[in-house]
């Protein structure tokens, strides 16, 4: 027999436990306070930031108005809103410790959840605002014509441009098609495509293929192949040796010291 009544769902309670703690015990940003306030060595921003105190304000000067603006945040009774020179100096450390959460969380007196956001918002910004301001090709032959001077003047190879090759970043597993991710170590990363210049700063970088991609793939369907074979970077060619024909500009294939975990 087949009962008209209406089917009633029981709806689980969800137990929250409450908040002990805004901050744990014991965990401050003493550290961090004397490297800001000037009382640490200088060296201290070098040796846990990879950047000098005049690089680190630059960069705090000109996220500022992007962080304030993109992520505005709001104070309360509570406890104020993170400042943009902390968040920037938690950005860095986190990237420059081959990402340890609680390691940051523990030095800068926060908690992992707030160093987390803190992270992938900075990055955002970076990548976001002030990524093509920096890392961008050349497109005019004076541009491509520079470079290639200054990278013979500097390391005795003419007509190249900077050096390229692939990185490997690690990662965790995925959950959808980890096998793509598997290189040829066994180990779950990111191959990640970067081409440098002369003074070793990066004017392109690919970071979308997975550790089972060979180099050689990245490039054929890479930005720079495309502007190579449009001639959107100008060839330049130019005669190297006496009574042969002109040598157009190229890469060289190098070892990238580049390592990171995420």
């Amino acid at each position: 027999m087949i009962l008209n009544s209406p089917i009633r769902r029981v709806k689980k309670k969800i137990i929250r436990k409450e908040r002990r703690h805004w901050i744990r015990p014991g965990r401050n940003n003493i550290w961090w306070k004397k490297i800001i306030s000037g009382i640490s060595l200088q060296d201290e921003w070098r040796e846990n930031l990879r950047v000098s105190r005049e690089t680190f304000d630059y960069l705090c000067n000109e996220l500022r108005p992007k962080l304030l603006s993109y992520f505005q945040k709001k104070e309360t009774h509570l406890r104020k809103p993170v400042r943009v020179e902390t968040q920037v100096a938690v950005t860095l450390y986190y990237l420059s410790d081959e990402g340890r959460l609680r390691k940051v969380a523990n030095a800068f007196g926060l908690g992992r959840s707030t160093v987390s956001t803190i992270i992938r918002q900075v990055t955002h910004v970076i990548s976001s605002y002030f990524g093509s301001k920096f890392i961008k090709l050349p497109n005019s032959a004076q541009d491509v014509e520079t470079l290639a001077s200054m990278y013979y003047a500097t390391h005795g190879f003419p007509q190249c441009i900077g050096a390229i090759n692939g990185t490997h970043f690690s990662i965790k597993q995925p959950c959808e098609n980890h096998t793509d991710y598997i290189n040829r170590k066994g180990r779950y990363s990111l191959n990640v495509q970067a081409l440098r210049d002369y003074k070793y700063n990066f004017i392109d970088v690919v970071i979308k293929w997975p550790g089972s991609v060979h180099d050689g793939r990245i490039f054929a369907y890479s930005l720079i192949n495309q502007r190579l074979r449009d001639k959107v970077i100008p060839p330049c060619p130019k005669v190297i040796v006496d009574r042969n024909d002109p040598v157009q500009i190229a890469f060289l294939e190098t070892l990238l010291t580049l390592y990171c975990h995420m």
